[in-house]
């Protein structure tokens, strides 16, 4: 889910487990910009790598494709934001 917050948009993943992560982002015409966990106990990965990444996203009708703009460090992330999502 991606919802506007309070001070900053927020993109909100959860695992079919239920686990949950927020990170705050900021968005400009065709680029993601992840900037930091809403929570830091709640991390796709550990303190060793950034929390801070690029994805580049291309919506059509109901759909969002989302790619790593560069290499993301963090495989979990990367995993779960990577391909194109429809509008439920």
């Amino acid at each position: 889910m991606i919802a506007k917050g309070g001070a900053q948009d927020v993109i909100k993943v959860t695992d079919p487990d239920g686990f949950t992560v927020d990170m705050d982002m900021n968005v400009t015409p065709g680029k993601l910009s992840l900037t930091s966990y809403v929570d830091p106990i709640r991390a796709f990965c550990g303190p060793e790598v950034p929390e801070q990444a690029t994805y580049s996203f291309r919506s059509a009708g109901d759909s969002l494709t989302l790619r790593p703009r560069a290499s993301d460090g963090c495989a979990d992330r990367d995993s779960l934001l990577t391909g194109t999502w429809a509008k439920a």
